[in-house]
């Protein structure tokens, strides 16, 4: 969005009657569909058998939009909004007995008292997964090889969730010390944050109409909400929050075709990951508290066009 059509400027300055500022777009608007994957740390890790515990969420959809509006021939202020999802229904035809390491001294079944053996039961694990991006911010022009560029400063609101429900392990009772085998295990966690974010996007031109389009960020989410809801045996539900913050990267890379010099598209690749940002449950742990990396990455096909 910083650098549409330099050949369409270039022709505008060479026109000394033009003011610079009126011979560049004033407004760019961007729209986008893709595919999608959610992928980084498992929801329940160092669990036995994790593509049976912990499945994680199939190929899915992402849709993005956004508006770029030029106040004068260097400021720019954005907004952009990008929306995921992904599911999988993981079936399993047989029950097998498994191990979970447990933390000493909390009381489970083995030798040592740090073991806990119960059953994974036949049936289907369902897990969802979805991601709500926001940005808001304001941007200046900078040149940066033969391309335009803008550096951008604003915010970033993310809302990201992810469940597990079906055939697994819980948590006898609210203790959270021994394990059963449970035909319904449930779990839900979410994070909603918002939190300052610098970003850097830009054009550079290939030859003749083709060029490439780039794109990274950097942010800190101060979390608004962040917590998991789990089921027990017997099914009454339990949850936990907190406040803890999450670091967030993002980066961009795609190949432009110029229609025009105002209308281009874009074929390329995003991945966007929020560190330890989803809360899980590790078993392995007293108390079972686990923080999670979620990893948004997929192909893009975007229409940009300068007004």
């Amino acid at each position: 969005m910083a650098a549409l059509a330099p050949a369409a400027r270039a022709a505008d300055l060479a026109d000394t009657s033009v003011p610079v500022a009126a011979s560049l777009p004033a407004l760019t608007a961007f729209i986008e569909g893709g595919v999608n994957w959610a992928s980084g740390d498992r929801l329940y890790p160092n669990t036995p058998l994790p593509d049976f515990f912990s499945p994680f969420a199939g190929a899915g959809g992402e849709v993005a939009a956004g508006l770029d509006y030029r106040f004068n021939d260097t400021w720019h202020a954005s907004a952009s909004f990008r929306y995921g999802w992904s599911k999988r229904n993981k079936h399993h035809d047989s029950s097998e007995t498994v191990t979970f390491a447990r933390p000493p001294g909390d009381g489970t079944s083995g030798p040592n008292r740090s073991f806990d053996t119960t059953g994974a039961q036949a049936g289907t694990v369902h897990v969802r997964s979805s991601h709500l991006v926001a940005d808001f911010a304001v941007g200046r022009d900078m040149g940066i090889g033969s391309g335009e560029a803008q550096v951008k400063l604003g915010l970033r609101y993310a809302d990201l969730s992810e469940k597990i429900s079906g055939p697994g392990a819980a948590y006898i009772g609210s203790d959270l010390t021994s394990l059963t085998s449970t035909s319904d295990a449930y779990l839900k966690s979410r994070f909603q944050g918002l939190g300052p974010r610098v970003a850097v996007e830009g054009s550079m031109p290939i030859s003749g109409q083709w060029g490439v389009d780039y794109g990274a960020g950097a942010a800190y989410l101060f979390a608004l909400k962040r917590d998991r809801t789990f089921a027990v045996e017997g099914g009454d539900m339990i949850t936990q929050s907190d406040k803890k913050g999450v670091f967030n990267l993002d980066a961009s890379l795609a190949l432009t075709y110029n229609f025009t010099p105002a209308t281009k598209v874009a074929v390329g690749y995003r991945a966007d990951a929020y560190f330890d940002a989803l809360p899980g449950i590790d078993f392995t742990k007293v108390g079972g508290g686990a923080d999670t990396t979620r990893v948004y990455h997929g192909a893009f096909l975007r229409l940009t066009t300068a007004f």
